[in-house]
């Protein structure tokens, strides 16, 4: 008589099919391992993410940031600009100044037209401030930025509401504010050295903003 293989053929489904929930169970188990080391990894970005930029805006002490050793030091020449670049459109002076080398020279090109030297000392924080009162309402965005190892070129668009009077350094006399409107893209070249800014030459058109404010010096 035949001899029957159904309860074989039953015993070998069952094991394969415990084998297959085995291995399902492990693959679940992986993912679930490695999701949570990806969440942990991300929050140690975004913790490094903030401490980059807490630092960036405190002033520096012989060149040396808070926390790091002497090797990492100084920021990277895109963390110090990108620190810079969002104070900017923050409006807030005091950060931009925290940035600033000791020898520190706001050079706006369109000053040439005055025969008037680049900014230094005090007059770039004062420039920026009474920029910031001029334009209360503004937008500062960066476009695009190249950058190497000493030096950061930005390309950025400006739209600002005249509703302060543009008082100097900004020119060299008081204009009342237009109420106007204005908008217009420059270029601004940083030099960096030890984490600082020693050099910012900013590129604007001139007859541009003149037009838009609707102003003649």
């Amino acid at each position: 008589r035949p001899r029957t293989t159904d309860g074989f053929q039953k015993t070998a489904d069952d094991g394969r099919l415990s084998e297959d929930r085995g291995r399902r169970t492990a693959d679940r188990s992986q993912r679930h391992g490695d999701t949570a080391k990806e969440g942990h990894g991300d929050a140690a970005a975004r913790r490094r993410r903030t401490a980059v930029s807490d630092t960036a805006t405190r002033r520096p002490e012989n060149g040396s940031y808070p926390g790091m050793d002497d090797e990492k030091r100084t920021l990277s020449v895109l963390d110090v600009i990108g620190a810079y670049s969002a104070a900017l459109a923050a409006g807030e002076p005091e950060r931009m100044a925290a940035l600033f080398a000791d020898d520190y020279e706001l050079d706006l090109v369109y000053r040439d037209a005055f025969a008037s030297d680049a900014l230094s000392g005090e007059q770039p924080e004062a420039f920026w401030a009474s920029w910031f009162a001029s334009f209360p309402e503004m937008d500062y965005h960066v476009i695009r930025t190249v950058a190497a190892e000493k030096i950061v070129f930005t390309q950025w668009e400006f739209t600002g509401v005249n509703s302060g009077p543009l008082a100097p350094p900004i020119f060299d006399r008081e204009i009342e504010p237009t109420g106007r409107t204005v908008r217009f893209r420059g270029v601004s070249v940083y030099e960096i050295e030890d984490g600082l800014i020693r050099q910012e030459t900013t590129y604007i058109d001139l007859g541009t903003l003149l037009v838009e404010l609707d102003i003649m010096l």
